[in-house]
């Protein structure tokens, strides 16, 4: 508020920071329980919220990180939001790949344009935008909440006392994360597995070269890595649930071979 008097911002174009948070998810994506979705946004996304003072149903404006759809899905299923059904705006920009800036200060981009959009209307002031920004493979996550409405009368106290403890709340949060099941992670494997998820790698031509599986042995519930070589990939390409066996190569690598009648 200081900065702004002290240039003469007019205080209809204030924008307020309701709510802050920073948390961490687990650092090694094949130590994580589950693959589809992350704790770590989740209490993020909480944690801001509630040092607002608000719910999900209260916020107008979305602009989740976008820099794959895994990410979109990761925030939407930390909200509690579907992403095809919801109403609400889920970016402000048009996303990351779509915005026209660069894509190493998106997160600033989103946090303006969220500032923009609230300013435009005048007639609601009490309106919520949430912006989230993510880090590495999903790792570390931000979360901020903005609004135009002003933090005023017995609420200052509290919001002071909410921001100094943020770095107090950024321990807990740190060893809640911290204190969360890893899975089991085997480097060498031999027996039967299904897969968790996966990719396929192409050649400059455009053709399949190998396959990239991470999945859970069927005895024992590892998680392990292993490759798929290219005679095995074929043309289904759906390979969520499927079983097959992993076996270890000459090379000493893990490689995946998929039972047929897996195949769907």
């Amino acid at each position: 508020v200081g900065t702004a008097k002290k240039l003469a911002i007019p205080r209809k174009n204030w924008i307020f920071l309701h709510g802050v948070s920073h948390v961490d998810e687990i650092w090694n994506v094949t130590h994580r329980m589950d693959l589809y979705r992350s704790p770590a946004l989740k209490l993020a996304f909480n944690h801001a919220l509630e040092m607002a003072g608000i719910t999900v149903q209260d916020v107008s404006y979305f602009d989740l990180y976008s820099c794959f759809p895994a990410a979109v899905q990761y925030a939407c299923e930390a909200l509690g939001i579907d992403p095809i059904k919801e109403q609400r705006l889920l970016t402000v920009t048009g996303g990351l790949p779509y915005s026209g800036g660069p894509g190493s200060s998106y997160s600033l981009q989103a946090i303006v344009s969220m500032c923009q959009i609230l300013k435009k209307n005048d007639k609601n002031l009490n309106e919520y935008g949430v912006v989230n920004a993510l880090g590495w493979f999903a790792t570390e996550h931000a979360v901020g909440v903005y609004s135009r409405k002003e933090i005023e009368g017995g609420r200052i106290e509290e919001y002071m006392r909410k921001v100094k403890g943020y770095e107090e709340e950024r321990r807990k949060e740190k060893q809640e994360m911290e204190g969360k099941e890893r899975m089991r992670v085997k480097e060498r494997v031999e027996g039967k597995g299904v897969v968790e998820t996966y990719t396929v790698e192409y050649g400059k031509r455009g053709e399949k070269e190998r396959g990239i599986v991470v999945g859970k042995m069927e005895n024992g519930g590892e998680r392990f890595v292993a490759l798929v070589e290219k005679r095995e990939i074929g043309e289904d390409l759906e390979w969520l649930g499927r079983k097959g066996r992993v076996r270890r190569s000459e090379e000493g690598v893990n490689l995946f071979v998929f039972d047929k009648e897996s195949a769907l």
